[in-house]
């Protein structure tokens, strides 16, 4: 029930993202009850404008997967292919096109929360002719198995369109070292076990007062719903955050020792 709010809350910490808000409601409906709801912004040109103080109309808006005919395609997604220009050159263009402290936190976050339905929940934003980045969106999926972190959005069976671009990345020191550095200072503050947990914590406290009578309307049980919550809480509490660590470090080939470099374990 609270998956992709977590996600949300997350993101919403950091001053690089884009992420919709949301907040939960109880609804009736001509006097009957109807359970929990959450409303969210909707993810539209108008709430780019809207959260970057810019007008509708200079906003460009394109869910993925995109064409390869599209500016974000050229500009950047497709750049790995284009066999004219030298890695670095591409690299360059590609950090030109997009929010590349944007790009960065977005990869990091869907890794980390093992979103495993990522192909047609893109949404790329700019105004004008500025940068593109990345809105999270969906994250319903995120945290069901633990064995998925980057793996689901990276490995080499990711068939998504946005896979082999940052496959191709990886390859790129420039971007690694950006990355790597990046997620050692997110693992100890945003992303840490203990904040993230605190985070769920919270969730339970807002949402446990209503959810027998949700249940009682929609079937289930309040037994079944803390249970799943704490299966949540549990796998975060068991080291989740060094779990991710090991497996971008085991999808970058990366050694114990460079591991040590910059995770210090």
């Amino acid at each position: 029930m609270f998956r992709n709010e977590l996600m949300q809350e997350l993101c919403a910490e950091l001053d690089t993202t884009v992420t919709q808000r949301s907040r939960y409601c109880v609804l009736y409906i001509n006097g009957e009850y109807w359970g929990i709801y959450c409303l969210k912004d909707d993810i539209t040109r108008q709430f780019y404008a809207n959260l970057t103080g810019t007008a509708k109309e200079d906003v460009t808006m394109l869910p993925s997967p995109v064409s390869q005919s599209t500016a974000v395609y050229t500009e950047a997604l497709g750049l790995w292919r284009d066999t004219s220009l030298t890695r670095r050159e591409a690299y360059e263009r590609f950090c030109e096109a997009m929010d590349m402290d944007g790009f960065i936190d977005w990869v990091l976050l869907e890794g980390y929360c093992a979103n495993v339905d990522i192909k047609s929940n893109l949404r790329y934003f700019r105004t004008g002719d500025g940068p593109w980045q990345i809105a999270f969106y969906d994250l319903d999926w995120a945290f069901q198995t633990r064995s998925n972190c980057f793996f689901d959005l990276i490995g080499p069976e990711q068939t998504a369109q946005i896979a082999p671009t940052i496959r191709w990345l990886f390859g790129i020191d420039d971007f690694r070292e950006r990355l790597l550095t990046r997620y050692a200072e997110l693992t100890e503050t945003t992303l840490s076990d203990e904040h993230v947990t605190e985070k769920i914590d919270g969730f339970r406290a807002l949402l446990a007062p209503e959810i027998a009578r949700e249940r009682a309307h929609w079937g289930g049980s309040e037994e079944g719903w803390n249970e799943q919550v704490d299966a949540l809480r549990a796998n975060i509490a068991d080291d989740y955050a060094a779990h991710t660590v090991r497996s971008l470090c085991s999808i970058l080939g990366m050694g114990d020792e460079e591991r040590m470099e910059y995770f210090g374990f």
